[in-house]
């Protein structure tokens, strides 16, 4: 698992910034619906090795140059259907409670709903890559040390 951490933290480092300062990059004109389920298949198994559902569709997205409701469907979507098969193994299985679902997901809701309506295009773009950026600091940040100690 700390392998796989550094190496899509690596990523995420790297690409999202490249996105994030180079507007004029070529956008993806190929791959059509190869391509779409690729990134939902790279998807589906992040998800399963470490809950990163998004990252490979959100990616793809903004290679393809969607602008920011069309991405916000597809990730949407996406991210509905997967988070939705695991909150309910979640909940049969005991991991999640009654008394977490307030907190967890009717308070941030509306939240990203208002600020999603707030934001420019450029905006949604900067605070979607610059999260992914961050991301991957993070996954970084955890997975060296470990990999340091085994080597």
């Amino acid at each position: 698992m700390p392998l796989f951490k550094a190496l899509l933290g690596l990523l995420l480092v790297v690409m999202c910034p490249l996105l994030f300062f180079s507007a004029r990059l070529p956008r993806i004109r190929r791959g059509g619906r190869f391509g779409n389920a690729l990134a939902g298949a790279a998807g589906g198994a992040m998800a399963r090795r470490g809950g990163f559902t998004g990252v490979a569709p959100t990616l793809w997205c903004t290679l393809r140059g969607f602008d920011r409701d069309v991405q916000r469907v597809v990730i949407q979507n996406f991210n509905l259907a997967m988070l939705a098969v695991a909150f309910t193994t979640y909940l049969v299985n005991g991991t999640v409670t009654r008394e977490m679902v307030a907190p967890a997901m009717l308070i941030p809701s509306p939240l990203g709903a208002r600020l999603y309506a707030a934001i420019s295009e450029t905006g949604f773009r900067q605070i979607v890559l610059g999260l992914l950026t961050a991301s991957g600091v993070a996954l970084l940040t955890a997975a060296l040390p470990v990999l340091a100690r085994r080597s």
